[in-house]
């Protein structure tokens, strides 16, 4: 299996890192417990240089660095970096941010943690468990280890041992870090396009724990931090304003290193709703397929109504024109049509102005008719009766 580092918190949620080319780096999290899988026949050395854990040793040349292990972590939140055992008589060692140094190397780190053969895991265990018994006889066969404090043999008054006792000499203060000039890489950003809410999400990925500032343009909106898995978001507190936006982030890891901008994303918020469409329809029709049109914002989407009852939504032109001739027959009847309108941003119009408009298509009853037989009248006088209102051909 390819190499991790795994993360375990106290409810039990676990964070696995692949380890990269090169430098996997971690920020150390106050109560998670830390171990490396997948690293089989590896002789990793774990050493302290300033605030940082840094392991050694593993395949590749891959490092692993815990940042921040010996300062986020306090002894009451401590965090822990646990080493398996190596075989069935050297015990599995766990490293705490008090664990007490094992040697001072000729760089100036503090050796916490060498594995290999002769005894040398032993020292780690004694280091934990401040078994001084066991410490020297260790260290011993650490070749090239330089002791802090003078060790080695010799009688010293700073020094002072009991017969089967010997006391490891006390280490001095760690060394100062080296600096970090290396920038996190530029980070990740997602917006909306477009949108009507005035306190829209905005998201992305950055380097775990890195703080992030957020920008209109040149124009900061607000700082965040990343989490331990590299993830940020944030949501405005305050309104923004309606218009255009052009958004990018940037990434601050500890040692003060900014990272580039990210690729800008444009965002256009737009809570303004169109104004009011137009409708017209016949007031009365014999046609059970109507043509019902009007005008509204260009290429918002237009929805007619009978009452409350959609009928149809079609989507008006670059122009503002909408039409709508209905595919099946309407019924008979009266109705009283409105429409309204929603543009890209889902900000819907008020209702327009309601029209009236009645589908008549039942012919009326055949009308009755009168007139003489015979008469010597040239204008003689004809009548009947017909639907109320209706037109009459006399033929």
């Amino acid at each position: 299996m390819n190499p991790i580092i795994e993360a375990a918190g106290r409810t039990g949620e676990v964070q696995k890192t692949p380890l990269a080319q090169g430098v996997t780096r971690v920020v150390a999290q106050p109560g998670m417990s830390y171990r490396l899988d997948g690293v089989d026949g590896a002789r990793p050395i774990a050493k302290r240089i300033g605030d940082d854990m840094v392991i050694e040793g593993l395949a590749d040349g891959r490092k692993v660095v815990l940042e921040g292990f010996y300062r986020n972590c306090a002894d009451g939140d401590s965090c822990s970096m646990t080493f398996a055992q190596q075989d069935d008589s050297t015990p599995a060692v766990v490293l705490v941010p008090s664990t007490a140094p094992l040697a001072t190397l000729a760089d100036g780190s503090l050796l916490m943690y060498p594995v290999g053969g002769d005894g040398s895991a032993m020292a780690a265990t004694a280091a934990a468990t401040g078994s001084s018994s066991i410490l020297m006889p260790a260290l011993a066969v650490l070749g090239g280890l330089a002791l802090a404090a003078g060790g080695g043999g010799g009688s010293d008054s700073g020094n002072a041992s009991t017969a089967g006792e010997t006391t490891p000499p006390t280490p001095p203060a760690p060394p100062p870090a080296p600096a970090d000039t290396t920038a996190p890489a530029a980070p990740t950003l997602n917006a909306p396009a477009l949108t009507n809410d005035n306190t829209p999400a905005i998201s992305g990925t950055a380097e775990a724990g890195s703080t992030v500032k957020i920008f209109n343009g040149d124009t900061l909106l607000a700082t965040v931090v990343a989490g331990s898995d590299g993830a940020w978001s944030w949501t405005p507190e305050s309104s923004l304003d309606d218009g255009a936006y052009s958004l990018t982030a940037t990434a601050t890891d500890a040692a003060g290193n900014t990272s580039a901008a990210s690729a800008a994303v444009e965002m256009d918020i737009d809570t303004a709703a169109p104004g009011a469409p137009e409708l017209s329809a016949p007031a009365l029709t014999n046609d059970n397929t109507p043509d019902i049109s009007g005008t509204a914002e260009g290429g918002s989407t237009v929805s007619i109504f009978n009452g409350d009852t959609l009928l149809a939504t079609v989507v008006a032109g670059i122009d503002g024109n909408w039409s709508w001739t209905p595919e099946s027959s309407l019924d008979d009847g009266p109705y009283s049509l409105t429409a309204t309108a929603t543009d890209a941003a889902g900000n819907t119009s008020a209702a327009s102005t309601a029209v009236a408009m009645i589908i008549d298509t039942v012919a009326p009853g055949a009308p009755v008719l009168s007139a003489p037989a015979l008469t010597n009248d040239d204008t003689p006088a004809i009548s009947g009766t017909a639907e109320a209102g209706s037109t009459v051909s006399i033929f």
